[in-house]
């Protein structure tokens, strides 16, 4: 089968064809759904539905505004009173203001004007009808009540209605002939209980205008739904309207009631008289629609899905046409409704109340509301999806008929098999049988230049074989050569096939499933002699092919070159390298193998150069070889043997139960050795001769370095004591010895390969906070040696000083030299370097560093620590020799010697460094500054720079800087470090803060 085009997404020719198919059908789909949003039409839908619903709410409010109008049936009903009012009056020979002075006239005008109120009742269809006067009366308990009456109608708009009093005196039960209500009561409360707002609002909307052309009727009240006493059955509302005379005076104010029952009923029928099917809540809002109180509603709708809700609040607004549309969402959040809000001409533009306004709501579910339009998108969805399937069907069998042949042509081909010949049948389409003439002449030309590489594999003595299984086949395909390294010609077939089964399991009865040498090479089950075979397979999407190679000479060439590099050719043990890699991997990946107890035995050869020197090399080569077959007496044991050197051995024994068993197994193979005899060349027979010792595991360390060490140490005093003995390791022998014995070496070390570094701590300037210079530090890198003191007390001891002086100029020279040139450390910069006062450089040495450093010579600052100071002479002579290139001198760590005021006499110093035990908490000591004081009285007399070492805080800084210290070192400036440091800002900020008090301080004692 051909590669995949990498990147070419691959199809089938059936999708191929299938697809166009599809894509037009979906396209002309998409262009009716275009044109159907170009031309708006369900846009249109949409906006006629709402359209619509806000024509019925037009049309229902034009009813329920004539069906609540109370105010012209007021109006008329406020003339009667003020007619019969005028008519009393003129009668009684009173004023209209008298009314207010006297409550004795009020309520005689009630009995007057309460026909005319009954007459008006009787003939609207209002539930009742009040007066409320504005002259007041008192109560027994102190409270004051206002005059009036309320009349209700019981069967309101029946011939036969009848009358009950709520509100007013008794007197008028007789004189109207009605009953008093259950609830009756003789006045109303002056209060501001939200219940009496009917009449209070109004009653205080007339005096308190503030625009001479507002007229009592734009002062009229419209009240919600309220219930005048609590044991009545619902709701009223209630229009109140000031009752105003000619001349102005306000008498009180007057009205009808309508209750929720009659609202309900103008709700649930149109104008003409007919049921509606929609729901109508007649409303209020008093914040411009942010949120709607109901009053009455003409259906169930609004209990059903809201519950008892006072008030109603829109999740969002909506207009089309001029007409507002709420969007409500039900209780339980699973309904919308749709509520068109057409507003109430109930107030007039001047009226105190036109805030309040009343609306009619017309609501309706959005799912009813827009259900026209749904079924036309339902619709056009539908005829889609007959469209698509009607195209596909015709796709399918279009692309069935074209790609039939094509796809049987593939059938056939993945039926062929291993290298036989393809053959195809004729289809009858042009294009496909061309095609299949063309992939047999291909596979022909194909199976040819397989031949091909095959004989060119055989003929170059290649032993390679192959083998390939495809996902989803059960077969492998498997090359001549994978037979014949496998040794399995019997399951060789003209197909070169194999089932997937009897491949796993040959694959792994030849080879097995570990590999012996690697990750790929495997051990040739059976094969004599063993022959190796690598293993090699890669995964792909396609399946797997893999590789089988001979590659026994090569491992028998690498295990050649092994051993070699791991044995002695002398000896034929462990050389030094293979036996230290072998332990370390014990120690490192095995350390349970060394429990419980295990040892490292050091053993030397005595008498070795005796042998060479009188019987020659090759006497000594037998000699050594015989030791080391001495050392079979250890075969048995659990150990490594080595040869470490020339005449050293070391074998390390490891698991053993208890120290005593191991050491039995130690000196019983040491007498062993000790007998051997070994016949040198002129027949001469000598005894073996060794000594050795024994460092044990884990008493004296777990660490395989450390425990060779060890042993080694202890061999070593045998070696320098009584040979031929064997000694255990003893830790006080070894740290009696131990520093001198490692500390000689180390030091050699150093001095040879000059193992040092020098660190860099500036020395900042206490007037302007500028770097004078830095000291170059010595820091060893010989763990052995881990400080400067070790380095110098050890070379006193070994007479090595003037090593050290020499490694110190030329290194401290070496490393300004590169920091300077790499721009780390600025040319000029004085450079502090320790020097042993009691050693010079010699003239070489002085040569050397003149041609190699002559350029940083006048920089130097030369540092003798006064403690060294006692040869005048070459203190004296290394003085002279820095003055012939300007440098400068330094008195280190002045005041920790014996005599430091005799130095200051005969050394021509420039700097004198303070000892850092008279600086640290010198602001706590005032012993420490009186010495202090005196010192530099001395040195400014004389012209002498201090230096105060080990400053570490700033209060310490502070006081010196007053004592007149000229300059600061410490860690409070900066640490050393291999690169030049440069303090902080804040820190140098500080240095100047510091001298500008000290000035000002010296400023106010003059």
């Amino acid at each position: 089968m051909a590669k995949k085009q990498t990147g070419v997404r691959q199809t089938s020719l059936f999708r191929k064809i299938i697809l166009p198919f599809v894509g037009l059908v979906l396209i002309i789909g998409l262009l009716l759904i275009g044109l159907l949003a170009v031309f708006g039409t369900f846009q249109q839908i949409h906006q006629d539905e709402l359209h619509m619903l806000s024509e019925v709410a037009l049309h229902q409010a034009s009813g329920i505004t004539a069906g609540i109008d109370m105010k012209h049936p007021a109006g008329t009903m406020i003339d009667d009173i003020l007619t019969t009012t005028g008519q009393w009056l003129e009668e009684q020979g009173l004023a209209e203001n008298d009314l207010q002075k006297d409550s004795t006239h009020s309520k005689v005008l009630l009995e007057q004007i309460s026909p005319a109120v009954l007459a008006s009742l009787s003939r609207n269809e209002f539930s009742g009808a009040f007066v409320v006067l504005d002259a007041n009366k008192s109560n027994s308990d102190g409270t004051l009540d206002c005059f009036g009456m309320y009349l209700r109608k019981q069967a309101a708009g029946e011939e036969d209605a009848t009358y009950q009093l709520l509100r007013g005196p008794l007197t008028l039960k007789g004189l109207l002939g009605i009953e008093a209500s259950e609830s009756w009561q003789e006045g109303f409360p002056l209060d501001n209980s939200e219940r009496n707002n009917f009449y209070r609002l109004p009653a205080t909307a007339y005096p308190n205008r503030a625009q001479k052309e507002i007229t009592p009727g734009d002062c009229g009240y419209w009240s919600h739904g309220f219930l005048l006493n609590e044991t009545d059955a619902e709701p009223v509302i209630t229009y109140a309207q000031p009752i105003v005379t000619k001349s102005g005076v306000q008498l009180g104010v007057a009205g009808f009631e309508l209750n929720t029952a009659y609202l309900r009923t103008l709700l649930t029928v149109d104008s003409k008289g007919h049921a509606n099917n929609n729901e109508f809540v007649l409303a209020l809002t008093k914040d411009g629609g942010e949120s709607y109180l109901p009053v009455a509603s003409g259906g169930s709708l609004l209990e059903q899905f809201f519950g008892n809700k006072s008030v109603l609040v829109p999740r969002d607004n909506v207009e089309n046409d001029g007409t507002k549309f709420l969007v409500l969402s039900s209780n339980d959040g699973q309904r919308e409704f749709y509520a068109a809000v057409q507003p109430l001409a109930l107030y007039s533009e001047n009226s105190p109340f036109r805030e309040q306004q009343w609306v009619l709501l017309a609501m309706e579910d959005t799912q009813i509301l827009f259900e026209a339009e749904n079924d036309f998108r339902w619709a056009v969805a539908l005829a889609m999806l007959l469209s698509l399937v009607l195209g596909l069907t015709v796709a399918y069998f279009v692309s069935k008929h074209i790609a039939g042949p094509i796809e049987g042509l593939i059938a056939r081909i993945s039926k062929q098999q291993g290298n036989t010949v393809l053959e195809y049948e004729a289809t009858g389409i042009t294009e496909v049988d061309e095609l299949s003439h063309t992939i047999t002449r291909l596979n022909r030309a194909v199976a040819e230049e397989a031949s091909k590489i095959s004989k060119i594999i055989t003929l170059a003595n290649m032993p390679i074989g192959a083998f390939e299984r495809k996902n989803e086949e059960e077969e492998v395909y498997c090359s001549d050569g994978f037979y014949m390294l496998l040794n399995c010609r019997e399951y060789f077939k003209e197909t070169n096939r194999m089932p997937l089964e009897v491949f796993n399991q040959l694959l792994t009865a030849r080879i097995g499933d570990k590999p012996e040498e690697g990750d790929d090479v495997f051990l040739l089950q059976g094969s004599q002699p063993a022959r190796y075979l690598r293993l090699r397979m890669l995964q792909d999407q396609q399946g797997i092919i893999g590789t089988l190679m001979d590659v026994t000479e090569e491992i028998e060439k690498r295990k050649r070159i092994e051993h070699e590099r791991d044995y002695d050719l002398l000896t034929n043990r462990f050389n030094r390298r293979a036996f230290e890699r072998n332990a370390q991997d014990l120690f490192d990946r095995h350390p349970e193998r060394l429990q419980p107890v295990s040892a490292m035995l050091m053993m030397d050869m005595d008498n070795l150069k005796s042998i060479n020197d009188t019987y020659g090399h090759d006497s000594g080569d037998t000699y050594i070889r015989s030791f080391a077959d001495a050392l079979d007496v250890f075969a048995d044991e659990k150990c490594i043997i080595g040869r470490r050197s020339g005449d050293e051995f070391y074998v390390l024994f490891y698991g053993y139960p208890t120290r005593e068993a191991l050491m039995d197994v130690i000196q019983s193979g040491w007498s062993k050795i000790k007998q051997k005899k070994c016949e040198i060349a002129d027949g001469s027979v000598v005894s073996i001769g060794v000594s050795g010792g024994v460092a044990w595991y884990p008493e004296h360390s777990v660490l395989f370095p450390q425990l060779l060490h060890y042993a080694d140490f202890a061999m070593y005093c045998v070696k320098n004591g009584v040979k031929g003995s064997l000694m255990e390791f003893t830790k006080a022998r070894y740290e009696e010895s131990g520093y001198l014995m490692n500390g000689i070496q180390a030091l050699n070390k150093l001095l040879e390969q000059r193992l040092v570094r020098y660190a860099f701590q500036p020395i900042v300037c206490a007037k302007d906070a500028s770097i004078l210079g830095y000291e170059l530090l010595m820091r060893p890198t010989v763990p052995e040696l881990p400080t400067p003191e070790y380095v110098l007390r050890l070379a006193g001891q070994q007479g090595k000083l003037q090593q050290v002086e020499v490694m110190t100029w030329q290194k401290a020279l070496e490393t300004s030299a590169e920091m300077i040139e790499s721009q780390k450390l600025p040319a000029g910069t004085k450079l502090f370097i320790n020097s042993i006062a009691s050693h010079s450089l010699g003239p070489a040495d002085e040569k050397w560093v003149e041609e190699h450093y002559a350029h940083l010579l006048p920089h130097v600052v030369l540092e003798i620590t006064e403690r060294e100071t006692r040869s005048v002479q070459d203190t004296n002579g290394k003085v002279e020799y820095m003055r012939r290139f300007s440098a400068h001198v330094a008195i280190d760590d002045f005041g920790s010697g014996y005599n430091g005021e005799h130095s200051l006499l005969y050394i021509d110093a420039d700097y004198v460094k303070l000892d850092m035990a008279f600086v640290r908490n010198v602001h706590l000591d005032s012993r420490k500054r009186n010495w202090l004081s005196t010192v530099l009285s001395f040195t400014r007399k004389n012209h002498i720079k201090v230096i105060a070492e080990g400053v570490e805080s700033l209060e310490e800084l502070e006081v010196l800087c007053a004592l007149g210290v000229d300059y600061y070192q410490g860690y409070y400036l900066a640490r050393p470090d291999y690169q030049p440091p440069i303090p902080t800002d804040e820190v140098l900020e500080s240095v100047r803060n510091a001298y500008a008090k000290k000035l000002a301080q010296d400023d106010s004692r003059q």
